[in-house]
């Protein structure tokens, strides 16, 4: 079992779980109903299953190799969702994660062409084909926070890579998850892109 609050813990079985109890900690702190919690299950051959939490709104996201993704609202019957089938970059719909972290290039970059908008529940909203894309850039995530989303994506029928275009699960730390009709021109805008910026002395001048 691996997890971000705590040392990973050998097992037995051939599997290995994966777990981040609160994704969007700060939105936490400061009770803003934006965080959730995710679950992932790895076997041999890779991502088995996953599983996104939005507690406050009792949603639920829920995928299995081979059996698709599977969205559910409080006790009501689940529902398989599948991606948009937007089939160009111009005007699509793409989620922001941690935009205050993301370059100004990276900005400009993707605002030149698609309609940028906040991060709600964004792999519910990608793999439900709400928005064509999502991207996570700047503040780079760990491993718990990107083990899910995999799955998640590629069961509705959409693609997922870092920003450079390689496994998201061994990449850099970004995201890029999309309808996949979009994803290699998504990735042609952001190509040579620096992505984050100096956080850090922002949150410094605040105090």
């Amino acid at each position: 079992m691996a997890g971000e609050e705590l040392q990973d813990t050998p097992g037995t079985t051939g599997r290995r779980w994966v777990i981040d109890p609160i994704d969007g900690t700060s939105a936490f702190a400061h009770r803003i109903p934006a965080f959730s919690v995710l679950l992932a299950v790895e076997d041999t051959r890779g991502s088995a299953v996953s599983v996104i939490s939005y507690p406050m709104s009792h949603d639920l996201i829920y995928a299995a190799r081979g059996l698709g993704c599977w969205h559910q609202v409080n006790d009501s019957p689940p529902q398989r969702i599948t991606v948009s089938s937007i089939r160009q970059p111009r005007g699509a719909w793409v989620e922001m994660v941690n935009p205050a972290t993301w370059s100004e290039e990276l900005l400009v970059a993707l605002h030149r062409e698609v309609l940028l908008i906040p991060d709600m529940k964004g792999m519910r909203d990608v793999a439900s084909g709400l928005s064509d894309a999502l991207i996570i850039a700047g503040l780079p995530m760990g491993y718990e926070d990107i083990a899910p989303i995999p799955l998640i994506i590629t069961e509705a029928g959409g693609r997922v890579s870092d920003l450079d275009g390689n496994d998201v699960l061994s990449g850099n730390g970004t995201v890029l998850a999309s309808n996949g009709h979009i994803h290699d021109a998504l990735l042609g805008l952001v190509r040579d892109v620096p992505t984050g910026r100096d956080y850090q002395s922002l949150i410094q001048a605040r105090r």
